[in-house]
């Protein structure tokens, strides 16, 4: 009892129910204790409760048995159904059984969970080979190989690496995974997948917070975004910075030749055309898109595929209320009707005597304006259509395979496949060339 119990190389026997010592035969080598009942051992800080135990006191070490735990400071706790302890190095293996169905590595809010686990108390380090999983309050991260340290709250990840975010419910699913537990970054190291309620990222490189939503991509990348419709946008570029609050990326082309720069590639499949550029930004809520440093869009929504270029290219989706394809043909076809009235009826005011004046039609019938109208379709019934508009301004140019234009300013509607050339005072005039074709 008078030596110091706070010595970093001992490990002290405090409690036990029963002790039994077993007698030393002519070849033991090693004193071999047995403890049974509330046993508790010390090692500096570390405490281990157990059920009971083997204490081998000349080797510095123990075997606890059944409804073991071990306690460091007020921060660290850990749970398992046997430990072997080396006081000499300070490592504990944790194993699973019949008192404690999984191995439970507490540290405030992470808890790890895993069938056999190696701590070393020195390092401040555990791992797992054959498959654990870290929760936080944020993610919960599964893998064959992992290890966590309590000091520095890192935790490394390798082989079939899933990342399951427990507010949005995003996945991710990589190889290999580096993650802090306090920040919840992420770094991305190898080929990552990460699927979201409407978008996903496919990346092999760059941090990602899994709190705010926000990624940093710094190798070649791509966002698939998805609409209501199951319409697509993707998003490629050599770096991408994603901000989920705003839902604006922000797409890059390498500058380095050594690294083989790739513009920024802007596709919508929905409206059938690709946009690109050495930098780009795409606001997924607006679906709104820009351009610069020399970018072109390609449009292909018609039969021939009609090139813009400029300084400068803006994009964004705009809507209008349309009838259905089930009524378009009975709406325009009453559209035909009525103006054929106005006309038959501004004839008739033209050529009526002045002395005479029409009589009021009679309130049981309709006039014939009336009963056109009475056939016309609720209004309810519109839908709604979507349609690509684009902006080429600041040296604008277009080209397709019968003809082309140069202008300050060119505005293409998918809608009508309506192109407008605009100029400025400082500008020249729009031109426009028809090519001779074979």
């Amino acid at each position: 009892p008078s030596v110091n119990r706070y010595q970093t190389d001992k490990v002290f026997l405090e409690y036990a129910d029963s002790l039994y010592r077993t007698p030393m035969r002519w070849n033991d080598t090693v004193e071999f204790q047995i403890l049974k009942g509330n046993v508790k051992f010390r090692q500096a800080g570390m405490w281990m409760y157990c059920d009971s135990a083997y204490y081998y006191p000349t080797l510095n070490s123990l075997d606890a048995f059944s409804r073991v735990r071990m306690e460091q400071g007020d921060t660290l706790f850990a749970y398992a159904d046997k430990i072997f302890y080396n006081g000499d190095i300070r490592m504990a293996q944790l194993r699973c059984g019949p008192s404690e169905p999984k191995v439970r590595l507490i540290n405030r809010n992470v808890t790890l969970t895993t069938d056999s686990l190696d701590y070393d108390i020195s390092m401040e380090l555990g791992w797992y080979a054959y498959g654990g999983k870290i929760d936080d309050d944020v993610n919960t991260l599964t893998s064959i190989y992992g290890e966590y340290s309590p000091a520095s709250k890192n935790a490394d990840f390798y082989h079939d690496v899933v990342l399951v975010n427990n507010r949005d419910g995003f996945t991710m699913l990589t190889d290999t995974l580096y993650y802090n537990t306090n920040t919840h970054l992420a770094r991305i190291v190898s080929p990552t997948k990460i699927q979201g309620a409407n978008d996903t990222i496919l990346t092999k490189s760059g941090i990602y917070d899994t709190r705010a939503g926000d990624a940093r991509l710094t190798a070649r990348s791509t966002i698939i975004h998805r609409d209501s419709n199951n319409n697509i946008t993707t998003l490629e570029g050599d770096s991408i910075i994603y901000d989920k609050a705003t839902r604006i990326s922000r797409a890059y082309m390498f500058r380095g030749p050594d690294k083989h720069p790739l513009p920024m590639v802007l596709t919508d499949t929905a409206h059938k055309s690709v946009l690109t550029g050495g930098f780009g930004l795409y606001n997924d809520s607006t679906r709104e898109a820009w351009a610069a440093e020399y970018p072109m869009l390609m449009e292909y929504s018609q039969t021939d595929t009609i090139f813009l270029r400029a300084d400068t290219i803006k994009t964004c989706i705009m809507t209008e209320k349309v009838w259905p394809d089930s009524l378009k043909t009975t709406v325009d076809s009453l559209l035909a009707s009525l103006n054929a009235l106005e006309q038959l009826e501004a004839a008739a005011r033209v050529t009526r005597p002045a002395a005479i004046t029409p009589q009021a039609p009679d309130s049981l019938n309709l006039s014939p304006r009336d009963s056109l109208l009475a056939l016309m379709p609720d209004s309810a019934l519109l839908t709604d259509k979507e349609f690509h508009v684009a902006w080429a301004y600041n040296h604008g140019r277009f080209f397709r395979q019968d003809l082309q234009g140069v202008a300050d300013t060119l505005v293409f509607v998918e809608r009508d496949s309506m192109l407008y050339m605009v100029h400025n005072d400082h500008s020249e005039f729009p031109i426009l060339v028809l090519l001779r074709t074979s």
